[in-house]
């Protein structure tokens, strides 16, 4: 059950990426003294920053080094992501990469409400870099996430025509968007039509995105190791529907229906595409994973991890408790 690969650190790291929380001050704290640690280390090259952290991070640094500051592009070459925030950061920095790009490890602080992906304590920052740096006669462990990738299509005379590509770590969500009426989706497992679904919409999740949105929504939890396709619906107007896992290998078809509003889609929640009659998407997994370092010093047995995350903060399988 523990799917973990490792890779050697025979070279430096010389070009990582810091993303965090915008909206947190700890996070921000944090990341500038990442940044400040990362700046004396010779053997960085470049350190990227997004652009709208640019300016704050340029003026911690000398004149000496000012110039290993740069703004962030999918072009920019990065062989590191360092996360401070929450689960919602990492699916931000996922974000940033293209569909077609392999995404560099990512080394995630914990300063969110759950970190089912983010593993590490701030304050232990630096000696959890030196172990990642410093430490060149250890493997590193990655623990592999699985990825959808979504495409867009309009059946034109007929055909698929595919408009648009996006990868998404948590889950691609289809729903009815500000309106109050009921959305119709024509799902489709390989081509072969399965089912219609009424409702608010449906979600399609990773194993990671099941104990997200699909969760609150009544899908059930799988572990991240398995590969495979969660479809979950919204809402459902039927009292019958259940979540169904599908395997990996499989295509879904999701396909707004002729006589259905307006849906439409969003991947991580991050971004919002509409799709009308006579449009869909295609999900498959994507050959594309994110790769969460796990350092044995500090992250021994990852299921520990886990099973405390859905016991303690999801209240799995709590007793009860006599109040009386």
């Amino acid at each position: 059950m523990d799917r973990r690969t490792t890779l050697s650190l025979e070279h430096n790291i010389k070009s990582p990426l810091i993303i965090y929380k915008i909206v947190s001050e700890t996070a921000h704290k944090y990341a500038k003294l990442i940044l400040k640690y990362l700046l004396k280390k010779s053997f960085i090259n470049s350190l990227y920053v997004q652009d709208r952290c640019f300016k704050q991070f340029f003026e911690l640094s000398t004149d000496e080094d000012s110039e290993k500051i740069k703004i962030f592009t999918k072009e920019s070459k990065v062989d590191l992501c360092i996360i401070v925030g929450g689960d919602g950061t990492v699916l931000w920095c996922n974000n940033l990469f293209d569909n077609e790009q392999e995404r560099p490890p990512f080394l995630t602080f914990n300063i969110g409400t759950l970190g089912y992906m983010t593993y590490y304590n701030c304050e232990l920052y630096r000696d959890i870099l030196d172990e990642l740096l410093e430490n060149k006669d250890k493997n590193i462990y990655f623990e592999k996430r699985s990825t959808l990738l979504c495409e867009f299509f309009s059946l034109d005379s007929g055909e698929e025509t595919i408009k648009e590509k996006f990868v998404a770590l948590n889950d691609i969500v289809v729903y009815r968007g500000d309106g109050t009426h009921i959305v119709s989706l024509d799902v489709y497992v390989n081509e072969e039509p399965i089912t219609n679904i009424k409702g608010d919409g449906l979600i399609i999740s990773t194993s990671t995105g099941s104990t997200a949105y699909s969760l609150s929504a009544g899908g059930t939890i799988i572990h991240y190791d398995v590969d495979c396709i969660l479809l979950n619906a919204i809402c459902p107007h039927s009292l019958s529907f259940r979540s169904i896992a599908f395997p990996k290998e499989i295509t879904l078809k999701i396909i707004v229906s002729a006589d259905s509003f307006t849906s439409w889609v969003t991947n991580d929640g991050i971004k919002r595409t509409p799709r009308r009659s006579k449009q869909g998407i295609l999900v498959t997994t994507s050959d594309k994973y994110v790769n969460i370092i796990l350092l044995e010093k500090f992250i021994s047995v990852p299921i520990k991890v886990w099973r405390q995350k859905i016991i303690e903060q999801l209240g799995w399988n709590n007793a009860f408790k006599n109040i009386i």
